[in-house]
């Protein structure tokens, strides 16, 4: 019978055992032998062995063995049931940035049956009770040392930490050189560029130079006396970029928009309206409505919706089911999130079918990309519609409504008509600054399935129609083709 797996820290947080409390050093935070170079029974001197998971009967444990020069190795193999976790904790002043630095490789790391995974140093944040409040790490995935950081600014009512080195799979995780500091308002201009020069996915694809575009604005950032001074001093170096998933949150949540593209658009409502009937607002940005030669007509305005209004969304979509072809419009999506794309185009489909991939910086290099994995749509579990389904897209289309877009393009006889997407999928993610504030910017390369990236790009029609003043070509189009797949049923 095959080993059951117990998890016994909840996903890659993995939750640790009540650790003693080293006091910070009176000259601020530290860690105790954060080289590595002192051992005692077997351990690093000053740091715990914990248990991070087990699987029945969890008795066979991976190893923690000195490095020569300084550092640990946790080394796990298929058959290994017990994954410590080494572990030191340390106090740390209420609301205080932390930066955790440290060398890593890992060596023949793979996922065998049964593992959890994990390959990671980083902290995991305890409440005042000590209990779990929240986690930050960093994945090892490379076989090359390399110095890295992770940064962590403490939430409201969290003072204690637990730095963390951990191995759930088979390989071996090699870590050096830890050091902990506490980072302040000061340090924002340095901790936002270098997390983007390790972290941005767009600097080698646009050429962009970024330390020195960055250097300019130093003096002046570090001076800022207050977040608002600091955002103002930022904002035009982020412009540069001219990426539309890149802008600026301030400590009281208001965004700062630093490029925003005004495209023509091939869509124009007021001539779209006469061709529609029994048109509804299903929600904002949405509506649904009948051709005026009968077809089911759905424009997707934009993906940032909740449950329930992604159910209204669907019961609309599911209500041209019974119309001889439908037309889905996404020429002004303005994105959100692409779950919602994957669940209404899975009623299009009997197949699994790949429509995009993705590459993420793999390493410091702004060349140093790695497959970030692909991304497909999977047939629903019933009420697939059998008509035929014309897609229309344009330059308003952007973001994860270009990920709706590639769907419908990887679906067998789906065409796209109109004109090419945006160009704009990043995968924004934020990076926290120690004075507060946060800037979101690019995380992957948006990929088509052969390979051809998106980005200033667009996803590229099936049948290319120019936009006429006054009339709407892309739906006639759409109409067209529906009456020649209509007549071959």
């Amino acid at each position: 019978m095959p080993r059951r797996p117990t998890l016994l820290l909840p996903l890659a947080l993995l939750l640790l055992v009540a650790l003693p409390r080293p006091s910070a050093a009176e000259d601020g935070i530290r860690l105790v032998n954060g080289a590595l170079t002192a051992w005692k029974d077997g351990l690093p001197a000053g740091w715990r062995r914990e248990i991070g998971a087990r699987r029945a009967p969890g008795e066979t444990a991976a190893r923690i063995e000195p490095l020569a020069a300084g550092g640990v190795a946790l080394v796990g193999e298929a058959g290994t049931d017990l994954w410590p976790m080494l572990a030191q904790r340390v106090e740390a002043r209420a609301g205080a940035f932390l930066e955790l630095r440290y060398t890593a490789r890992t060596l023949g790391a793979r996922r065998d049956p049964g593992q959890f995974g994990s390959c990671y140093v980083g902290f995991v944040l305890r409440d005042v009770q000590g209990k779990p409040a929240g986690f930050q790490i960093a994945d090892v995935r490379h076989e090359a040392w390399r110095e890295a950081a992770v940064r962590l600014k403490l939430p409201p009512g969290v003072t204690t930490v637990d730095v963390a080195v951990f191995l759930s799979q088979t390989g071996r995780l090699e870590v050096k050189a830890l050091s902990l500091r506490e980072r302040g308002p000061a340090d924002s201009f340095d901790v936002l560029v270098e997390e983007m020069d390790r972290h941005y996915s767009f600097f080698a694809a646009h050429e962009i130079d970024w330390r020195a575009r960055a250097q300019p604005y130093d003096k002046e950032a570090r001076a800022a006396a207050t977040p608002a001074a600091f955002i103002d001093t930022i904002e035009p170096l982020l412009a540069q970029l001219q990426d539309g998933h890149v802008w600026i949150e301030a400590p009281d949540g208001t965004k700062t928009w630093t490029y925003t593209p005004r495209p023509h658009l091939n869509f124009d409502l007021q001539t779209l309206l006469p061709r529609l009937e029994g048109m509804q607002q299903v929600v904002r940005n949405v509506i649904s409505a009948t051709t005026s030669e009968g077809y089911g007509y759905l424009a997707l305005g934009t993906m940032q919706l909740n449950e329930a209004q992604f159910a209204a969304v669907e019961a609309a979509f599911r209500s041209h089911f019974d119309k001889p072809g439908i037309i889905l419009d996404l020429r002004v999506n303005g994105g959100g999130q692409e779950v919602w794309g994957q669940r209404l185009c899975a009623f299009l489909t009997t197949s699994r079918v790949h429509y995009a991939s993705a590459l993420m910086r793999s390493g410091p290099a702004h060349d140093d990309l790695a497959p970030a994995g692909e991304r497909y749509v999977v047939p629903a579990a019933s009420g697939r519609y059998e008509g035929p389904v014309v897609g229309l897209i344009g330059p308003g289309c952007v973001s994860s409504g270009e990920g709706m877009a590639m769907m419908l393009k990887a679906l067998p006889d789906v065409p796209l008509v109109g004109l090419p997407t945006r160009g704009s999928s990043g995968n924004p993610q934020p990076v926290h600054l120690p004075n507060g504030v946060s800037v979101w910017f690019s995380r992957w390369i948006s990929l088509l399935p052969d390979g051809t990236p998106i980005e200033r790009k667009g996803v590229p029609p099936d049948v290319r129609v120019e936009h006429l003043a006054g009339k709407d070509a892309a739906l006639d189009e759409a109409v067209k083709i529906l009456k020649s797949k209509a007549g071959k049923r």
